[in-house]
């Protein structure tokens, strides 16, 4: 007789390979950074660019579920304009960027005038009001990238499909302050990498992710 399929193991193993895959990306090259990090504090930028950040499987299945969202909004979107291209930002000017570092990455959309970042969240009313600061600086350095001066944020709620869509402007002094944080933290993990690779340089901040760290 045919065996059921183990629904339980088969997601379990679908959460496990999302997991190995994040952490993939801490084999990126030294001066190259996520946009996605963009908005960390400099503890949660090094966690992550050293690959010690941990996410539960609760967090990560959360996550998984929202990739599948986005997938199914983007079916929509595939004759309106440029999906999930990967984009690089490289500031040439040494008093902003003196380590010569870059944010490469994916943006989900840009309807060629403005880009637009979908996040997915499990309780859309911490987001009415307004985004994220985290979110707005992932944004930024894509907007940067592509050239342009406005994006959108675009928050759907999970449990019942409720969205919020948020305008970001561009802000050049939050663009640098994203390279500041990012020159910090090159520096420290080149020296936590060629110093046996002991403790964390920063201490936790107080933010949310810092008080959520695993």
């Amino acid at each position: 007789m045919k065996e059921p399929i183990d629904f339980e193991q088969l997601i379990g193993n679908r959460i496990y390979e999302k997991d190995v895959k994040d952490r993939d990306r801490t084999q990126d090259p030294d001066k190259k950074f996520s946009p996605s990090s963009a908005g960390y504090c400099e503890r949660q930028m090094f966690l992550t660019k050293a690959g010690l950040k941990v996410f539960t499987p609760k967090a990560v299945g959360s996550m998984k579920s929202g990739s599948i969202l986005h997938r199914w909004i983007e079916d929509d979107l595939k004759d309106k304009g440029a999906l999930e291209q990967d984009v690089k930002l490289v500031i040439n000017n040494p008093n902003i960027n003196p380590e010569n570092l870059y944010f490469e990455g994916t943006y989900d959309f840009f309807d060629y005038t403005y880009p637009y970042d979908f996040k997915s969240t499990s309780n859309i009313n911490y987001v009415i009001s307004g985004p994220t600061e985290k979110d707005k600086d992932q944004l930024i350095v894509y907007m940067a990238s592509l050239g342009v001066t406005k994006g959108f944020i675009v928050y759907i709620d999970k449990r019942h499909l409720k969205v919020k869509q948020h305008l970001v402007e561009f802000n050049q002094k939050r663009l640098e302050k994203i390279f500041q944080r990012a020159t910090n933290v090159y520096r420290e993990f080149i020296n936590w990498k060629h110093n046996g690779k002991k403790g964390i340089p920063f201490k936790k901040c107080g933010c949310n992710f810092c008080d959520m760290e695993d």
